[in-house]
């Protein structure tokens, strides 16, 4: 068992246990073909910290499919994300939107500057989404965003 603790972007801050199997089914879960359709050629990258519902699970959904891995580090803000996922040739990625009005806003600031064409799909929580958020991404860098 572990125990994470959530940031409180719904809420207060608080304790959320977690047991290896929860985080075992949600893996196979995330790995179903119909869920998220990666596989090992993908790369994906987890715009969402550890601690913040185990990323989400988006690690270990890598390590299962043998798929490349791409951590964001301290710094997740427009520019550094959009390097990210231009140099490493990231195709799945997920993150709250906080972190997409940033890459939104750099890629708006700086356009044709950052290659995304192999960026696929793009997943988004922790708080309420902006249908124009969707459209600008799915219109401009032309994901799916799930």
């Amino acid at each position: 068992m572990g125990l994470c603790y959530t940031s409180g972007t719904t809420g207060n801050p608080k304790g959320v246990m977690y047991t290896h199997r929860s985080n075992y089914l949600h893996t196979f879960a995330a790995a179903m073909t119909d869920t998220f359709g990666l596989s090992r050629s993908d790369t994906i990258m987890a715009v969402v910290p550890m601690f913040h519902a185990n990323a989400w699970g988006l690690p270990y959904l890598a390590s299962m499919l043998g798929a490349k891995q791409v951590f964001a580090g301290p710094t997740m803000d427009g520019p550094s994300v959009c390097r990210l996922l231009a140099d490493e040739k990231v195709t799945f990625t997920g993150g709250v939107p906080t972190i997409w009005l940033g890459v939104m806003a750099e890629l708006q600031a700086n356009p044709g500057r950052y290659d995304l064409s192999s960026l696929r799909k793009m997943v988004c929580g922790g708080s309420a989404l902006f249908w124009a958020l969707i459209d600008w991404f799915e219109t401009n860098v032309g994901l799916e965003f799930i």
